[in-house]
């Protein structure tokens, strides 16, 4: 080396006011100077090059949040809990765009067939919010199983705003549908109690059983309720929908929250598997 970086340039570096030539130039002859780099050592703060270090490993190891949990923690979620969250899969595209084709294929038959149609939108309709209930947690549908489980937080509070998700998600798609089945004006609210039945069944029953279990046991109840009460010929499709029955399923899932809540704490092992 013909020169070296003088002590009043070296001090400027450290402190971070030297212009950008300078500083480009003092890190170019460090690179290359070992002496330069032994007298840097001696004017940097002993915890600098540690707390430098730290920041990058957070930089790293930690991702920027996603959209979705920074909206989360504005409505004043923490921040592990909305992690958890957006790792359920009622967020991720596979799921939505699944949703959208079931609910688009429900509502054209609905629209363009005969009672048959509407039976199987009456079936389907209700049922989309349990099927995200049931992937949305147990070790045989949440990938992110052993991080749910380890988290510092109630398995009941971790489902059930899992749940809330699959509900965000789902029903104002549903909703929308419902609107656009001609000669139907209730449809779009009415389905909306025998959903809210079977998604509080589902997690009720959960706490015996695995979710996807449970889930599978209240599909094949609700849609042979549904078929058996059409009547020959699905004549009468909505009945399992008609104005008197709407309470039953209001009482049902008050019966099963109050189920949930008493049983809650037999979701430690989440979904009740051992």
């Amino acid at each position: 080396m013909t020169w070296h970086i003088d002590d009043r340039a070296l001090e400027s570096y450290v402190a971070g006011t030297a212009d950008s030539a300078s500083g480009s130039s003092a890190e170019q002859h460090l690179v290359h100077c070992a002496g330069c780099r032994e007298r840097l050592a001696v004017l940097v703060p002993g915890d600098l090059l540690d707390r430098a270090w730290t920041g990058v490993l957070e930089d790293v190891q930690a991702p920027r949040p996603s959209l979705v949990e920074r909206m989360l923690c504005r409505l004043g979620v923490s921040t592990d809990q909305a992690l958890l969250l957006w790792t359920a899969p009622a967020f991720r595209a596979p799921w939505l765009a699944a949703t959208a084709l079931t609910v688009a294929f429900v509502a054209l038959a609905a629209t363009t067939s005969d009672t048959r149609g509407l039976v199987l939108f009456l079936v389907v309709a209700p049922l989309l919010p349990v099927a995200g209930v049931a992937l949305a947690y147990g070790p045989d549908a949440d990938e992110a199983y052993e991080i749910t489980t380890a988290a510092p937080a109630s398995a009941l509070r971790l489902v059930l705003l899992r749940t809330v998700a699959v509900l965000v998600t789902t029903l104002p798609l549903i909703v929308v549908a419902g609107w656009l089945v001609p000669g139907q004006e209730g449809l779009a609210v009415t389905w909306l109690a025998p959903s809210l039945a079977a998604v509080t069944a589902t997690l009720a029953a959960s706490t015996w059983t695995s979710v996807s279990r449970a889930a599978l046991a209240v599909c094949v109840i609700w849609g042979v309720l549904v078929v058996s009460v059409a009547g020959p010929g699905f004549a009468s499709p909505t009945t399992a929908i008609a104005p008197p029955n709407i309470p039953w399923y209001l009482v049902l899932a008050i019966v099963c929250v109050v189920v949930l809540w008493r049983r809650g704490g037999r979701l430690h092992q989440l979904g009740g598997i051992s």
